[in-house]
């Protein structure tokens, strides 16, 4: 090997380094020229798998099972995962219905069956949380609720 070379491959590697290291996710970093921010937020974004665009039917005795997976190939670790449920499509603070954080690799979260009403529409979202608190931008899906009767 040439010295040349071997001057690349050293390089190489101090920028390798330097980007797992303690600082790779700090606030605004930059690895030429790509702000390592943006791209977690727009590559690492998970997926809503259930209820997504359905109508669902609930029973108050019975919880719904919201399903989700992180994205696939993320080579980033999440630190922990902020799952929000609103009434109606509107995300903001007046229509939330429930806010739960998970630490745990938690794929399947479940709310009580008798915080929905019929026929309403609600809204869930899930937002993935890196270490040094880089956020994914959140994913989030509606679905509509049709309630089962007590006597069923």
């Amino acid at each position: 090997m040439n010295n040349r070379l071997m001057a690349r491959l050293f390089v190489l590697g101090a920028v390798l380094l330097f980007l797992a290291g303690p600082g790779f996710c700090s606030e605004k970093s930059v690895a030429g020229g790509v702000d390592i921010e943006e791209v977690l937020r727009s590559v690492a974004q998970p997926e809503l798998n259930y209820p997504n665009g359905e109508t669902i039917h609930v029973s108050a005795g019975k919880p719904v099972r919201f399903r989700w997976k992180p994205a696939s190939g993320q080579l980033v670790q999440i630190n922990y995962v902020l799952f929000s449920l609103y009434k109606g499509t509107q995300m903001d603070r007046i229509n939330l219905v429930e806010s739960k954080t998970f630490s745990d690799p938690t794929y399947v979260i479940e709310v009580p069956g008798r915080k929905f009403e019929d026929g309403q529409t609600y809204t869930w979202s899930i937002t993935q949380v890196f270490f040094h608190e880089q956020k994914s931008n959140s994913q989030s899906a509606s679905f509509k609720v049709v309630k089962e009767a007590k006597n069923k």
